[in-house]
Order: structure tokens, then C-alpha cells, then sequence
């Protein structure tokens, strides 16, 4: 199936979208990376990867301890900012 297209000005919306499918209703945090691939005409191709913020404190509803939360996520975004071509 090809890739999904979509306007600029409706990536939020569906980061969003896809974010809810993925966590679900508990709001989990997955090891399970939202990527965008931007392509134009006329600029180099990007890909967006859309990472948790870090945190400490579960939110209401995750069943996952805090210190557990915080390594799932230093590690992922290590392993997305390690490559050199990352920015």
C-alpha cells in the first residue's frame, strides 16, 4: 500500500491520530516511533521522528513505574540521535 500523503498543515493533527492509535486509551509509551517522510520538488528528502518528551512521572492511567518510563525513553531517543546524519 503506498505511503499515506498529506499537507503540511496537517502533520499535528495526524502525529495525533497516529499516536493515540499506537498508546491507546492507557496512554503507553512504545518503543514504536512515528515516522514522516517530507519529499519536494525542489529540497532534499526528511524524515520526522516523532519521539516522547522525557519524563520521570507516569501520567494517570500508564502502568509503568517513572524510573522504567524515563530509560525506555533516554534509550530510544539515544538510538535515534546517534546516527551522524541525524539532526
Amino acid at each position: 500500500e503506498p505511503p499515506e500523503r498529506i499537507t503540511l498543515d496537517a502533520v499535528a493533527s495526524k502525529v495525533d491520530e497516529v499516536t493515540a492509535r499506537l498508546a491507546g486509551s492507557e496512554k503507553a509509551v512504545k518503543d514504536m516511533p512515528i515516522e514522516l517522510k517530507v519529499f519536494r520538488l525542489d529540497q532534499d528528502d526528511l524524515t520526522l521522528i516523532d519521539l516522547p518528551g522525557i519524563t520521570r512521572i507516569a501520567r494517570d492511567g500508564q502502568q509503568v513505574d517513572g524510573k522504567e518510563l524515563e530509560r525506555l525513553i533516554l534509550r530510544m531517543s539515544r538510538r535515534y540521535c546517534e546516527p551522524q546524519e541525524s539532526v
